[in-house]
Formats: structure tokens, sequence, C-alpha cells
């Protein structure tokens, strides 16, 4: 399925705006899509985030022609023990990254203003459940019945060792979802036909909600 989209140049911000609408077009009923959404305590950031209506945790990190290539092993790494499918985006510079990276991981590709599946992502079949549990905000350990004085790094160590990684998944989209959905309420109710960067801002920014 492909997405039409008007650019002058390739940047990060323009192919974040085009890889949106199509995942709108590509997952109408998603529960979520995010922007800059860290994982890892804050180590690391991923572009864009997508919860489909399954539960399904779906990662996109972005290489436009702007980016480089030098982190992408180790964000690969931490990507793979976090969410259950990986896509890299990339444009004309890095059209042929499928080539270099694991066959697991999925490629779209940006050209001629359209967005197209290269290849599909597999299912990741052994996250971290430490990497999982720290989706989890202190509110959350509170609203799931952990003592409320606790260091948050006892109350994280304590929820590994006690919960299955199924446990850890939904409890890390439920603190997602609590976060984001409200944002991207309104991103979708104020959008353009097609995202601009000035979208973008309803996903990215700190905002007044009750605006």
């Amino acid at each position: 399925q492909i997405i039409t989209c008007c650019l002058l140049q390739m940047n990060e911000k323009k192919l974040k705006c085009i890889l949106i609408d199509y995942l709108m077009d590509t997952y109408p009923t998603a529960l979520l899509i995010g922007v800059e959404v860290p994982f890892i305590s804050m180590k690391r950031r991923v572009d864009v985030l997508l919860i489909t209506q399954e539960k399904q945790l779906i990662a996109f990190e972005i290489k436009s022609d702007q980016d480089t290539l030098r982190r992408l092993n180790d964000q690969i790494t931490d990507y793979k023990k976090t969410f259950d499918k990986l896509f890299i985006v990339t444009s004309d510079k890095y059209k042929d990254i499928c080539q270099s990276i694991p066959k697991t991981i999925g490629c779209l590709y940006c050209n001629d203003n359209n967005i197209k599946v290269i290849r599909e992502a597999s299912i990741v079949k052994r996250l971290s459940k430490h990497n999982l549990s720290f989706f989890l905000q202190r509110k959350d350990f509170q609203k799931i019945g952990y003592t409320q004085d606790a260091p948050i790094l006892e109350l994280r160590k304590k929820l590994v060792n006690s919960r299955s990684i199924q446990s850890l998944h939904s409890l890390a989209i439920i603190s997602i979802l609590d976060r984001y959905s409200e944002r991207y309420a309104l991103f979708k109710r104020y959008k353009e036909h097609k995202t601009t960067l000035q979208d973008l801002d309803y996903l990215t920014k700190p905002f007044d909600l009750l605006l």
C-alpha cells in the first residue's frame, strides 16, 4: 500500500509526517501513534511508536538523508529487546539498508513521494522483562498495589522477578496509553488532511491538554 506525499528535501521531520499518514491509513484501528517516546529509562527514544488494536508494540526507527548509521547496531539491539516488531524507515541515502541489517527487521522506503514496504518485520520472540519494566512510572506501580515510598529501582526489580513477560508487556502498554492517548486523540482531531510539521507539535511538544 502506497501513501503519496510531497517533499522538497527528505529530513527526519518530514519523513515522520509521511510515515504517520502511512500508519494511520494502514492501521486505521491503531490504539496509538507516538513520536519520540522514551524507553529504557530515557536511554533511547523511539522515533515513531505504534500500538495496534491487537496490542502489538511496533517501533519505527527513521534514517533520513541527513542521518548517519553510526548508532544503528546498538539501537537495533535495544529495540529488539523492547518491541514486538521493528522497522527501519529510509529514503534515498540508505535505500539499500535491508541488505545489511538482520532479516527479522522490516524496511520501509520513501521515494518519489511514496512509502512502500521493502520487507515485512518478524515478531520478536524474546523480549526483555527489564526493558519492558522501564515503561512503568511510579504512579503505575501504585496502581498495581506496590508501596509508594519504596525506591523505584527496588519496585522495578520486584516487578521483573514476580511477573511474566506477558504481564509486563500488558502493563507497559497500559502505561504508554495512559500517558499518550489523549495527545494522540487531539492530534487526530486537529491535524490537516496530510500531517504537517505543525501537526507534529501535538505529538512532540508539551501543551495544555485542556485546550
